[in-house]
């Protein structure tokens, strides 16, 4: 019964590491890609600063100004909701990940406990 219960903890110790370790790499990798998604995002504000700056040198009247800062406002902004919506779809699949990870879990403690006290009526 004794050696029982010790296999039943060992097994349970490896799944909680094997579950941690897939819980870490998740992250990292979730990590990374919004990392990648700001730096994208940052460029393209510094971008579009650039472009400001070009703009206001080369314009020949303020209504040209004011015309070419309108559509640069509107591109800059389809860019920032792009980036949101990218976002959102990175933690959606973390989410997902999360969640199978989180069902997998509870259906081997579940297995775990259904065998482990199969095994102690028997043995009673």
């Amino acid at each position: 019964m004794q050696k029982d219960m010790m296999e039943t903890m060992q097994k349970m110790t490896q799944a909680a590491l094997d579950n941690l370790k897939q819980l870490s790499d998740t992250n990292m990798r979730v990590g990374e890609k919004l990392m990648q998604e700001q730096v994208d995002l940052a460029t393209s504000v510094f971008d579009m600063t650039n472009k400001t700056v070009e703009t206001m040198t080369e314009a020949k009247s303020y209504k040209d100004l004011a015309s070419k800062q309108a559509e640069m406002a509107q591109e800059l902004s389809k860019t920032v909701m792009e980036s949101a919506h990218t976002n959102s779809e990175i933690l959606t699949d973390a989410g997902k990940v999360y969640t199978k990870m989180f069902e997998s879990g509870m259906k081997e403690a579940s297995n775990t406990v259904t065998k482990t006290t199969t095994k102690a009526r028997k043995s009673a």
